[in-house]
């Protein structure tokens, strides 16, 4: 069990990060962001309100 881990990530962030391999990248990127027509592999997508 992951402790102090923000609500906001879901399971799948970590399980990607395992999976990424030497050569991969990951960008963190706001909803402006045209990931889905720029990206190449997968896509998470997370919702949430910044807080402060």
């Amino acid at each position: 069990m992951l402790k102090g881990v923000d609500p906001l990530l879901s399971p799948e962030m970590p399980k990607l990060l395992c999976e990424m391999g030497h050569g991969d990248e990951i960008v963190l990127a706001d909803a402006n962001f045209a990931a889905a027509s720029l990206g190449r592999g997968k896509l998470l997508a997370i919702a949430g309100e910044l807080r402060k």
